[in-house]
Parts: structure tokens; sequence; C-alpha cells
């Protein structure tokens, strides 16, 4: 009898363990395992030993009037204390430093496979000293470059910050390592933004720059969806207000002055939401390495794909989804989602008991009008492009709804 009963028990033990390896693998093949497993490959980049030797070699060469810029005294005096490696590698240098009684994020672009950056050094003379009206106009020229669009993008005031970042002596002139150094600098397709959109709600602040390194605001990037394997232990008033807090970032970014920034890798891992002393939550996008304003989305569709499209997927930019041409097998250069779509599919919209979004388990006096309004919201592509072959964008009248639903919930 004994003997029975003790056999059963291994079968049950051997069966939950089979369950449980189950449900991790299922884990694994979901949208937030993928995403895991990608946070944990781009940790494995980092070598704070190499971080530690090229903030070295980047303060050597200031110290040589080799580059220039407002951070380096701040970063080669010793009053920036470098802390870790957040990821490095193919990708761009991305360190966390101490300033004072805050922290820092510095960023630096790999320059060695960069032609824009030998092309325009290239072309400086090394005895010419440029004035402030003939750097700007060249400046200029190379920020409209980078970004495929006319040169109205760059306001005064942001080309005067710039000639500052550049004049590394204060003269109000720019020489030939000045120059080298502000050209480095605007390679990385970042900082233009940060440039641009400097004061915008949701973009992080800058510090300043050396070399081809810039100082930005450290936000850490927030856990916005549940794990299968533990409990969210945040209220529902807290993921709302998360929620809420996204909602107006998003809002910022479709109104900037130089019209709509799409993000176009939505993921959790690039946004970060920061709390006020006042106990208010304001979320911010932490990575804008793949953002284009909406002026340049034709130009990367059309000239991201140099072999004929076969189907829409063919033509994306990530968590920017546009058409493919099926008679021409072109891509249209049309885009056919919106910062608001994507949010709403990648972030806030659950996906099934192994892949909850941040807006989960809402109280059931709006659950079924919220999982409407996310479904309405989100307007899964794979959906939408085999019907008709018709895309619909989210509108931002929407954003309004989820808004007060929201806020509602929370205040009632």
């Amino acid at each position: 009898m004994k003997r029975k009963y003790w056999r059963c028990c291994r079968k049950c033990c051997l069966a939950l363990l089979l369950i449980w390896a189950l449900l991790i693998l299922l884990a694994l093949f979901t949208e937030q395992g993928k995403r895991a497993i990608r946070f944990i490959e781009k940790g494995n980049d980092c070598s704070d030993t190499h971080s530690v030797v090229f903030i070295e070699e980047t303060c050597k060469n200031h110290s040589k009037g080799l580059v220039s810029g407002t951070f380096c005294e701040h970063l080669c005096s010793g009053a920036v204390q470098f802390k870790t490696c957040l990821g490095h590698g193919v990708k761009p240098h991305v360190l966390l430093a101490g300033y004072g009684d805050t922290e820092i994020v510095l960023k630096a672009k790999r320059l060695y496979s960069d032609s824009a950056v030998k092309s325009h050094i290239h072309e400086l003379s090394r005895d010419k000293i440029y004035s402030y009206k003939e750097f700007l106009l060249v400046m200029n020229l190379t920020i409209a470059s980078r970004l495929f669009s006319a040169k109205e993008y760059v306001a005064h005031e942001q080309l005067d910050k710039l000639f500052e970042e550049c004049d590394g002596n204060g003269d109000k002139q720019i020489g030939f390592n000045e120059a080298a150094s502000c050209f480095r600098i605007l390679c990385a397709d970042e900082y233009i933004f940060y440039l641009l959109l400097h004061g915008i709600p949701g973009i992080p602040d800058t510090y300043g720059t050396c070399g081809n390194i810039f100082a930005v605001q450290n936000i850490p990037a927030t856990n916005m969806r549940d794990h299968i394997l533990t409990r969210d232990p945040r209220t529902w008033e807290k993921r709302a207000r998360i929620a809420l807090s996204l909602l107006d970032m998003i809002e910022a970014l479709e109104k900037t002055p130089h019209g709509v920034l799409y993000l176009c890798d939505v993921q959790e891992t690039n946004f970060g939401v920061s709390e006020g002393v006042d106990g208010s939550l304001k979320a911010y996008a932490i990575d804008l390495d793949i953002s284009f304003f909406e002026k340049d989305m034709y130009s990367m569709v059309t000239g991201q794909v140099t072999t004929p499209c076969e189907q829409h997927s063919d033509c994306d930019i990530v968590s920017c989804w546009s058409q493919c041409d099926m008679e021409t097998k072109m891509c249209k250069g049309s885009l056919y989602s919106s910062n608001l779509q994507v949010l709403c599919l990648e972030i806030l919209q659950t996906h099934g008991f192994y892949d909850p979004g941040l807006l989960y388990n809402a109280p059931d006096i709006i659950s079924e009008h919220l999982n409407n309004l996310l479904d309405l919201c989100s307007n899964p592509k794979h959906l939408i492009r085999f019907s008709d072959d018709v895309l619909v964008k989210s509108p931002l009248n929407m954003l309004s709804g989820l808004r007060n639903l929201l806020r509602n919930s929370i205040s009632s």
C-alpha cells in the first residue's frame, strides 16, 4: 500500500515539474520572454574595464586639444565618477556615472564604421578658422543631411547651443580640432534629437558633450509588463498612473515643433518613469536610436529595402509599420502605425495569460470597456493587413478616451 502511495506521489511530482518546465518554455516564446533574452544579451556586451579606458582615452585627447565640448572639464576633472557599463559592443557605449549627488548616463556612438564622419572631417581645412556664421551654416546642412530633411528643422537657439558645444575654448571661433570633434557628436542621431527636442516633455535633459560622448539625465528603465512567474506588487492605481504618464509622453511627441517624432523601437526597456517629490509620475523615452520625424519616414521606408518586398513586414522599421505594393513589389513609403497604436499593442494590452500587459486585471467596473478600447487602439497588424490590405492608424482622440477612463478608475 505504501509503495503505491509513494509511486503516486512521484508521478504527481514529475507531472508538476513537467508543467513548470512547459510554463517556462512558453514564457520564452512570448514577446515578454524574447524581450528578457534581448535584455540579457545586451547586458553581456558590457565591460567596465573597457569603459574606463574609453573615458580615459577621451580625456587624454581633450588634454591634447583633439576633442572639445562643454562637458569635458566635468568628465576629466574627477567631477564624474564612472559606476558601471549599461551596454556596448556593436552598439553605442552606454555608461552609468555619478555626477555630484545625481546619476547620469554617458552615451557615445562608435565611429569607426561611420563614413559620414570621415567624409566631413576630410573636407575640413586644418588651417581654416570658422566664424560663427560660417560654422553654423555647415552644421545646419550636416544636421539636415543626417535627418534626410530640410534645414528648417534647426532653430537659432538650438544652433547657438550647438556652437557653444563645439567652441571648446570659448573664443567664438572654431578651429580644425573643434570642428572635427563637433562632426563626431553630430554623427550620433540620438544626440541630434536631444538637441532639437530640448525641453519637450518625455525627452531626458542633456548636460553637455565631450568629443563623441554626450551626457544625459539618468532615467532607469521601468518594468511595464508583469511576469508570469511572479505577481506584480504594484496596485492598479500605480499601474494606471504609469499608463497615464506614457499617454502624456505620446501626446507631447505628436506635437513637437518639428512634427511627430515616431518611436520605432517600442519595448519596455526603452521607457522610464520618474517620480517627483510631489508623487507625480513622468514618462521618458530613454532610447531614441531608432526614431524619426514624420518628414523623414518616407525616405527611411523607401530607402531601407534595396530588394523587392514580398510582404508588408518587409517594409517595417521595427515597430513602425509600412506597406508593400504587391504589384510593384516596392515599399510604399507611407507609415501605417502611430506611437499610440504601438504603445497599446506592446505595452498596455494583455496578450493571453502568459503575457499580461501593464493594464492587466483592471477593476471590474471598467474592465470590459478598457479591453475594447485597447483592442481598437492596437489594431493588431496581422489582422488589419490581411483585411483588404487596409491599415488604419489609431486616432489620437482615442488617447483622450483612454486617459479619461483611467483617471476615472483611480479617482472613484
